[in-house]
């Protein structure tokens, strides 16, 4: 795929949380939040979370982290960038 997940592919595509690290999920979500249009009910309802305010703290969570630690901001960039998420022309 070269371009965001849409919500369909992500309803399709189902994650657990007992799939991934918690740090792992809180990266996704922040993806999810930052490149898609997902509600935060839907993006709870993908990672398997019982309330919409479940996604917005791993959104928190994540975003926290990119600004407290350089490597952490470099997982999130190098990951929006295997995904072609990050274009030329962002800043």
């Amino acid at each position: 795929m070269h371009g965001p997940a849409n919500e369909s592919s992500l309803e399709s595509d189902r994650m657990r949380s007992d799939s991934f690290g918690r740090r792992e999920i809180s990266r996704v979500a922040y993806l999810c939040r930052q490149w898609t249009r997902v509600s935060l009910t839907k993006l709870s309802a993908v990672f398997g979370l019982e309330h919409p305010d479940s996604s917005s703290n791993l959104v928190r969570r994540a975003k926290r982290r990119a600004e407290e630690s350089l490597e952490y901001q470099k997982t999130i960039t190098l990951l929006e960038t295997k995904l072609a998420l990050k274009t030329g022309n962002q800043v």
